[in-house]
């Protein structure tokens, strides 16, 4: 210690304290030249006061000071940026980059140049050549499946073998495999020593001149395409495809490879041995895979082909999968400053070049692009080639692109390299857990944006039995269960289109309006209401019974799809030739459907469209004698009888429809477009004669009186003016959907609306769903007309029933057994009764059909005047029919008016005429009118002896006016005669995006894939007119409400004209059948039953009570189709009143049996087909599949190009096959148990009308006053707003949306401009608060398509503004439209909103609820509330209500929206 204490005190120049107190004084946190020169000026001041006090700016000091400050400043800086290149995360400088990255062992990527294969389409050879048939084919170009050329092929493979020479002549390739589950063959052309390597082309793509090569070909098994090393002596490769799918098949024929670039060289002469030799190639651009080394003679032949180390973690020249098979090894690394490093061994580990070498790179383009196939054309390349004999030929060959090129890649960025280097680092070149997976790609390929990985089974299955995968991704399944659930539910589509200087009406109605006449949900509207309404309202013009139509092939077989037809219509009792151009058939045109039945079996039938028509139908010319008039889309069976004809919408306007259309777009008003199925033509509906009710109906159809009575539109266009020179149209098509749903036992995911072809047959495959002959029909019908049945003359008096199922006549209407009673059928009336149209006779034109309900009733002997058809017990058929009938019309209760001027009906029975108007002058007929008024076209109609006087009568048209009765068993339990089959089409979405599994939407099946299903009108077979199904909403424990059938005790009593209860003894019976007072007839205990089923909705009201009774029990009203909830009132639980709930719904369908009271459970059983893409393949003795989502830079690119170049196409995704082959190198790395599947990740489009019906948005937003911006300025700072909202970088797969994030991230952007901004869903059946939130699918990424057409600038928000157009009320029960948004003031309590969503955007974010009158209110948190105070201010214009004020389930009184702080703003938003 003394030691060391002297050496300090003698030799040490400062002691420790001294220089601690030294470095004490010193202000390291001086930096820059400022700070450093003030902190040198203050330890002098310090530290030297006495030696030193001159501090002006001229002192010769200072002068050194200031230099050492910016000496010292450039040094920090220095030290600073040298220190930052020294961490991975911080360095900036590409060199440094690189070289961080290597320290890691991460070699970082260069671009890889964009490849592919040409198709060869037709070749030429200058070599003398002949075929078979001794045609010259030599100097003439023979192209490939030439159609005018039948020796095509053989002359192809002819010119192809003496090309190829000896060696590997067609047939016999050097090499076989298959690539993406194609067969493929590598040939050689004989070429000759030192010919090209490559053959060089050029072409213009996206505006820049590229450089291409068609290089010499090979390929890797089941892997992928690659070019050879380059050598003199190898003949030069060309593939042969074949997919089995025919010569024109696009992956069938000869292929060249081609690749991006300009392959060049280098020559060394390493004269003498160093150990880790490496070579600089200073040019920019080489790429990733085209760099090949070798060894060479002098004279330049190659002597050994050196292999390259995989640029990959872990592999380097001393530790290698390599070395043990080959020692001539060595390494490309990348350089920072542009170019490559070859580096080499130390002769340790791999050998030391010495000699003559040569080295091979391609310089490609540094950036990403795709290449279509008309980018490329036709590429024309002459390859030199030699005969056996040693002659020299020139073979010409024209290839052409067949799909698009999407693999051009840029190199890596230095973003991506600080990434992915740490990345590979951890995973250590391996995948074994979940991070590993998701993690290790992205250092393996620089075209992954996003990534996730999901393991879709798990360890332990056995190899010996086929991998179950439970939601059929990969596995085709066949599931059987027997809870489903068949409805259908009215699905408007909507739509928007601009007319402005670039988008007139003439190529809007040419482009657009096609694509709706195609929309799914509107074509199954016409099969299913429309079709109903007209068939209804004019049978005859459908049904083809009274017509004799036989079907005749020709030429003359058991059935084909060409022929002609006969009928016995024109001229009674003679065949003759069907023709169209008469009236009465003029609906047997192409585009319609018909339906051939088997005269010996009608459970028999086909329906089949009629493709076209020559000769209107008539066989009158050479070709149609030969084969018949008529082309049908599928065989029908020689002799089968066509039943019933379907209209299907054209979808292409005819010209003149097209140009009433064009005039009513230019008028600048809203208008609709009807069909005619009568006339197949479509009209214009114009803006003062359209009725916008949601109800179809065709009673008031092509009406012009502009009373706006019109509802027979299937299009409706609103107009909405944008400026001076611009408007938009926002359009509604009427739609039906078709649901089919399970339980419990069945979820549907991953439907797959795309054909798969079956590898074996050629055949197309669906997803598909099929109700099994186990269930029963919907509701067994059998319709029985009133004819004339006297032959071979007949005398126009209608004397019998004849049976249009069974074609037989009929005294009596005959039941289907003797066991039926009266409760097991209903009837219906449909007739005109022979009613001349406006009361004149003159036109001899009947009105339309109407249906009239019939009630039955048993048969008693004292029924001296029944109003019911009566049936006796054990009779097997109809006793008696109504004695009278009254009607109540109006100027469209029959279609037309049917009074004259005087007030009197003109009708036809039989063959004679009657005029009449009240009974006592009743014309000697048996139909009077009471309370004529016949300018309001009102009254009543009576139909007097209706039972034993049946209408029969024929107009001009030769078509007959019958009384056609319909016999409908509605507890038939007849099961189905054969499976009806739906195909699935769609995935259900609820209105935020979110799929619920347990539904899926269906359309009928169509088995030829043409425009037309296979039967249009099978929902009928299966779901009779009385079915229905209920639904409730249920919260699920995933936070969710969500939509299912419920089971429950459920009584029906819809039959009844009346329902009876009692509060004291808790009874409820049919006042036809029983009382529930008195304990007689047939009554039933309240207890049992949750749910009621009745007649009307007056029916509903006298359920309304002050006992207390009822509470909870809801109510169906079919006449309304609603259901209602009786609950207690808020302020006394002794008064009981119905209301509309909320939460059940009851829709058109058919299920399970839904009542748990019932002793006959029936269920639905149905078969589920699901079809799996054939592009995944899974190893049976795999344990873990690994289902890879990815999101490649190249299609992110070319979706960006979608949405920022207008007219650009939505991309195709990358399918399985190539990811596959894109990614096959990530195989290596996984675990041996494990295996990979790719698909692309998918985009979830939002608010544009590209997005789904139920995801488009417009937002609409408040101005502040005040702010300099325009409203185009706005407009544009809000699209770009959400456009960055919307960033790829911002969401993950699976990501849930929030409008409240969005509009908060809006203001931020946007800032002081605006006051408010809310979304309103353009689908006019969807409410305010829908799009609030929005999920995503597990393999989905938002991506906004809103644009600045999607954005109104509006004054201040208001309930009509955030209506979408047209749309339906929140609250339908409400009388009061203002009552639809909120905020409501009910009982005091203030402010209430009908949804949670809209409760949420005016508070803080969360609300609470109160219950008033059997529904729900929010209250908003976060701001000032009433509970039970509340007094509207006057003059406020709030709805404000108690329950007193509740009648007919209607509030009363006016509301608007206002903030929560009793403010006057209508919105509170």
């Amino acid at each position: 210690m003394a030691t060391s204490n002297r050496q300090n005190n003698l030799f040490a120049a400062e002691d420790w304290d001294i220089a601690y107190k030294a470095y004490s004084n010193v202000n390291f946190q001086a930096y820059d030249f400022e700070t450093i020169r003030t902190a040198m000026v203050e330890y002098i001041r310090t530290n030297f006061p006495e030696n030193f006090n001159d501090y002006i700016e001229s002192s010769e000091f200072i002068a050194i000071i200031e230099l050492l400050a910016y000496l010292a400043q450039s040094i920090a800086f220095r030290m600073d940026v040298n220190t930052r290149e020294n961490f991975l995360e911080t360095a900036e400088r590409k060199d440094s980059v690189y070289k961080l990255a290597r320290q890691l062992g991460y070699n970082p990527k260069r671009n890889i140049a964009a490849s592919g294969l040409l198709k060869v389409v037709s070749i030429s050879t200058t070599q003398p050549l002949t075929d078979s048939a001794g045609t010259q084919i030599g100097n003439r170009a023979v192209t490939w499946n030439d159609a005018n050329n039948p020796d095509s092929y053989e002359q192809f493979i002819t010119i192809m073998n003496n090309a190829f020479g000896n060696v590997n002549r067609f047939s016999k390739p050097v090499k076989t495999g298959s690539i993406n589950d194609i067969i493929t063959d590598l040939y050689e052309i004989n070429t000759q020593i030192n010919a090209p390597f490559v053959y060089k082309f050029k072409k213009n793509i996206n505006g820049v001149s590229r450089d291409f090569e068609i290089v010499n070909a090979d390929f890797e098994d089941n892997n992928f395409f690659f070019e050879k090393h380059p050598d003199p002596s190898d003949n030069f490769g060309i593939i042969h495809r074949n997919d089995g799918m025919g010569l024109s098949s696009a992956n069938n024929g000869f292929f060249l490879m081609f690749k991006q670039g300009v392959l060049q060289t280098e020559s060394y002469d390493f004269e003498t041995p160093e150990e880790n030799r490496s070579q600089t190639i200073a040019v920019d651009g080489i790429n990733e895979n085209d760099v090949f080394f070798q060894q060479v003679s002098t004279i330049g032949g190659v002597l050994s082909k050196w292999k390259k180390i995989p640029n990959t973690v872990g592999q380097t020249l001393q530790y290698n999968t390599l070395a043990k098979n080959s020692p001539n090894l060595y390494a490309v690394q990348n350089l920072g400053t542009g170019g490559i490093k070859l580096q080499f061994a130390d002769g340790n580990f791999a050998n030391v070049p010495v000699g003559n070498y040569r080295a091979f790179y391609r310089a490609s383009a540094d950036e990403r692009y795709s290449i279509q196939p008309d980018d490329i054309g036709n590429v024309s390349t002459d390859i030199t080639y030699e005969t056996p004999t040693g002659e020299k030929y020139v073979l010409t060959i024209t290839a052409r692109l067949q799909t698009s090129i999407n693999n051009a890649l840029p190199s890596e960025t230095l973003a991506g390299i600080k990434e992915r280097a740490p990345q590979a680092y951890y995973a250590q070149d391996r995948m074994v857990s979940a991070q590993d997976y998701q993690v290790l790609p992205l250092a393996k390929s620089s075209n992954i944006r996003k990534l996730k990985v999901t393991n879709k089974t798990h360890a332990g299955h056995s190899r010996y039995i086929d991998i179950t995968d439970p939601t059929s991704t990969f596995q085709t399944t066949t599931t059987i269960a027997e809870d489903g659930a068949l409805y259908k539910e009215d699905s408007p589509q909507s739509y928007s289109f601009i007319i402005d200087g670039n988008n007139t009406a003439s190529e809007q109605i040419e482009k657009v309006f096609t694509t709706y006449l195609k929309n799914l949900e509107l074509r199954d509207f016409i099969y299913s209401d429309f079709r109903n309404k007209w068939v209804e309202t004019q049978p005859n013009k459908f049904k083809l019974d009274q017509y004799g139509i036989v079907w005749k092939t020709l030429p003359k077989t058991t059935e084909n799809d060409t022929g002609y037809m006969t009928e016995t219509f024109t001229t009674t009792g003679t065949i003759s030739d069907v023709n169209i151009s008469k009236v009465a058939l003029a609906l047997i045109q192409p585009g319609h459907m018909i339906k051939f039945v088997d005269p010996e079996d009608i459970t028999k039938y086909k329906w089949v469209k009629i493709v076209s028509v020559r000769d209107n139908g008539r066989r009158v010319s050479s070709s149609t004698t030969a084969n018949g008039p008529f082309a049908l889309s599928e065989n029908v069976r020689d002799g089968w009888v066509g039943k019933e004809i379907i209209t299907t919408l054209r979808s292409k306007f005819y010209e003149v429809e097209a140009t009433r259309i064009a005039t009513a777009i230019g008028k600048k008003q809203s208008f609709g477009i009807g069909y005619n199925a009568t006339t197949d033509t479509f009209y214009v509906v114009n803006n003062n004669d359209i009725d916008l009710s949601r109800t179809f109906d065709i009673g008031n159809a092509e009406d012009t009186s502009g009373n706006n009575r019109d509802r027979s539109w299937i299009m409706k266009f609103s107009y909405e003016p944008i400026d001076t020179l611009s408007f938009r149209y926002n359009v509604e098509l009427r739609g039906t959907k078709y649901i089919f749903e399970s339980y419990e036992d069945c979820r549907f995911y991953n439907i797959n609306q795309n054909r798969i072809v079956d590898s074996f047959t050629g055949r197309a495959k669906y997803d598909t769903l099929e109700l099994t002959t186990l269930n029963s029909q919907g509701q067994t019908q059998e319709k029985f007309e009133w004819r004339d049945t006297t032959t071979p003359t007949p005398d126009y008096i209608g004397d019998k029933w004849y049976s249009t199922k069974d074609g037989v006549n009929f005294n009596d209407i005959p039941l289907k057994s003797r066991s039926v009673n009266y409760s097991q059928v209903e009837f219906t009336l449909n007739s005109n009764f022979g009613i001349f149209k406006n009361g004149d006779s003159s036109g001899n034109t009947f009105v339309h059909n109407l249906t009239i309900p019939l009630g039955s009733n048993f048969d008693t002997s004292d029924l001296t005047s029944n109003i019911n058809v009566t049936i006796a017990n054990s009779t097997g058929v109809v006793h008696s029919l109504p004695s009278k009938l009254d009607i109540d019309f109006n100027s469209t209760t029959f279609g037309f008016p049917i009074l004259n001027a005087s007030g009197n009906i003109v009708y036809k029975h039989n063959t004679a005429l009657f005029e009449s108007n009240i009974e006592s002058n009743a014309g000697g007929g048996h139909i009077y009118v009471s309370n004529a008024n016949a300018s309001a076209q009102t009254g009543t109609l009576t139909i007097t002896n209706f039972d034993s006087t049946r209408h029969y009568a024929i107009d001009s048209s030769g078509l007959s006016s019958k009384d056609i009765i319909n016999v409908d068993y509605v507890r038939s339990k007849d099961r189905l005669e054969s499976p009806i089959v739906w195909s699935a089409v769609k995935n259900f979405i609820y209105a935020d995006g979110h799929t619920d599994a347990r539904k899926v939407q269906v359309t009928p099946f169509n088995s030829t894939n043409d425009d037309s299903p296979d039967n249009p009108i099978q929902f009928e077979e299966f779901v009779g007119p009385s079915d229905i199904v209920i639904f409730e909403d249920f919260d699920s424990f995933d936070g969710y409400t969500y939509t299912k059938p419920v089971k429950t005790g459920i009584l029906d009593l819809r039959r009844e004209p009346g329902v009876n209860f009692s509060a004291t003894r808790d009874k409820i019976a049919g006042n036809s059948t029983g009382s529930a007072l008195n304990l007689t007839g047939t009554y039933y205990s309240l207890a049992d039953y949750d749910i009621i089923l009745v007649k009307t909705k007056a029916i509903v009201d006298t359920f309304n009570n002050t006992q207390g009774k009822l509470h909870n029990k809801k109510v169906y009203a079919k006449d309304t189709g609603k259901i209602y909830l009786l609950s207690y009132s808020s302020t006394n639980l002794d008064v009981v009143n119905n209301y509309e709930s909320s939460k059940h719904r009851a829709k058109v369908g058919k299920s399970f049996t839904q009542d748990t009271n019932n002793s006959t459970q029936e269920s639905v059983v149905f078969k589920w087909n699901h079809i799996a893409n054939n592009d995944m393949r899974i190893d049976p003795s795999i344990s873990n599949v690994h289902e890879f989502f990815v999101l490649t830079d190249n299609y992110y690119d070319q979706v960006l190009s979608y949405v920022n170049v207008p007219g650009t196409a939505w991309p195709e995704e990358p399918s399985t096959l190539e990811l596959e082959t894109e990614f096959q190198n990530l195989q290596t790395y996984k675990a041996a148990s494990d295996q990979i599947l790719f698909k692309s990740g998918r985009f979830k489009l939002l608010f544009g009308n590209d997005a789904l019906a139920e995801l488009q948005a417009r937002f609409k937003v408040v101005r502040l006053p005040g702010t300099s911006l325009s409203d185009n300025e706005i407009k544009t700072k809000i699209a770009s707003a959400i456009t960055k909202y919307f960033s790829i970088d911002n969401w993950e797969f699976g990501d849930t949306f929030y409008f409240t994030e969005l509009s908060s991230y809006i203001h931020q952007q946007v800032g002081n401009s605006i006051g408010s901004i809310v979304i309103v869903p353009k689908k006019t059946s969807g409410v305010f608060g829908d799009l609030f939130q929005v999920k995503s699918d597990s393999d989905e990424l938002f991506l906004s398509t809103a644009s600045v057409d999607d954005i109104d600038i509006v004054d201040k928000i208001t309930k009509d503004n955030i209506k979408p157009a047209s749309g339906t009320p929140t609250f339908t029960s409400y009388e009061n439209p203002e009552s639809e948004i909120g905020p409501f003031a009910i009982n005091g309590y203030y402010p209430l909103y009908p949804t949670k969503e809209a409760s949420d955007f005016v508070g803080n974010g969360t609300s609470h609820t109160h219950d008033f009158f059997g529904k729900t209110f929010y209250m908003p948190n976060g701001i000032t509330t009433y509970m039970g105070n509340y007094v509207a201010e006057e003059g406020t214009n709030t709805a404000t209500t108690t329950t007193d004020n509740v009648i007919n389930n209607q509030i009363t009184g006016s509301s608007a929206s206002s903030s929560g702080n009793n403010s006057s703003d209508s919105s509170g938003y």
